[in-house]
């Protein structure tokens, strides 16, 4: 199941992060359980030259995990760049939406920002434009929403773009490829899962199971 997406994007300084912050603290305040995303063109670094995990990931470890108090910070090394949803339905399997800054050349229904007039100078729009956060209108067919109209904003994405999150989901991955699954065999694998893991401790509470098969070769 891919999580429901929505890209924020605009120029330098349009405002895309403000907005991204606001949206999910709405959504977060109406029960959701939200995961964010950024895109970059450079290499992150979690650490100073010098510090354990940079001596962890030069001596080769691909997955890094920093453990502390206030939580737990995962970096993990690919050879190439991850797709957005593929990443997602990895790592936060467990979201309902997810409010991803950038990738403007996707696919992915996106809200265009330019929280200043003055900014608002672009004419080579990106595709798949469902909001714009504007003072002005601009040429574009989209419903448009005034700096600060974030509930507006997220009631019209939930309602016209993405939609109600499912109650149940089931994501599948074959060697880090995700396989599209039809409703009813999630219905099936999840309703099967759960029924033979219901007399573990815990189970019957839990709001995301996840199973793992690893299969080494002979």
């Amino acid at each position: 199941m891919l999580i429901p997406t929505i890209c924020v994007v605009g120029s330098k300084d349009s405002g895309k992060t403000t907005v991204a912050k606001e949206m999910i603290a709405d959504l977060v305040s109406r029960g959701l359980r939200v995961a964010a995303a950024k895109h970059s063109h450079h290499d992150f670094n979690i650490s100073a030259e010098g510090r354990d995990t940079t001596l962890f990931r030069e001596a080769g470890a691909q997955d890094i995990f920093f453990i502390a108090p206030g939580g737990t910070t995962v970096l993990r090394s690919f050879e190439a760049e991850e797709k957005l949803q593929t990443a997602m339905a990895r790592y936060a399997p467990q979201a309902d939406i997810l409010v991803a800054e950038g990738w403007r050349k996707s696919a992915l229904p996106k809200v265009l920002v330019f929280l200043e007039e003055e900014k608002a100078t672009e004419r080579e729009f990106p595709v798949n434009v469902q909001a714009v956060v504007c003072p002005v209108k601009l040429e574009i067919e989209a419903p448009h929403f005034k700096p600060g109209q974030i509930k507006e904003l997220n009631d019209h994405i939930l309602s016209n773009v993405l939609g109600a999150p499912e109650e149940t989901g089931v994501t599948v991955a074959v060697d880090g490829k995700y396989l599209p699954i039809k409703g009813f065999v999630q219905q099936f694998l999840a309703g099967g899962a759960l029924g033979m893991l219901s007399t573990l401790k815990g189970v019957e509470e839990a709001g995301c199971v996840e199973i793992s098969i690893r299969r080494r070769p002979k």
